[in-house]
C-alpha cells in the first residue's frame, strides 16, 4: 500500500525558489562588493574579493561573509540537483 505524500511538490517548489534567490543575491551582492571570496584571496593579513582578476580589498567580516555566502549556494544547488535528479520512487 502506497501512503499518500501530500504536499511533497509544494514544498520541493518553494525550497527551488529559496534556493534561486539565494543564487542571485550571491550574484548581485558579487557586483556590489567588487567579487567574491571563491576567487579572491588573503593575503599579508589583508582580504580581497576578485572578479574576473579585478581585486577588491574588503575587511574580514565581509570575507568571510562572501565565502559562507558562496558555501550556501553551492551545498543548496547541490541538493536541489539531488533531489532533481534522484531517483523517483512513484
Amino acid at each position: 500500500m502506497k501512503m499518500q505524500q501530500w504536499g511533497k511538490e509544494p514544498v520541493k517548489k518553494l525550497f527551488g525558489k529559496l534556493v534561486l534567490l539565494n543564487f542571485v543575491s550571491f550574484f548581485v551582492g558579487g557586483i556590489y562588493l567588487g567579487g567574491d571570496a571563491l576567487n579572491g584571496k588573503i593575503e599579508d593579513g589583508r582580504f580581497y574579493l576578485a572578479n574576473h582578476g579585478q581585486l577588491t580589498e574588503v575587511s574580514e567580516g565581509i570575507y568571510r561573509y562572501s565565502q559562507l555566502h558562496a558555501l550556501s549556494v553551492l551545498l543548496l544547488i547541490g541538493v536541489v540537483m539531488i533531489v532533481h535528479f534522484g531517483k523517483k520512487n512513484d
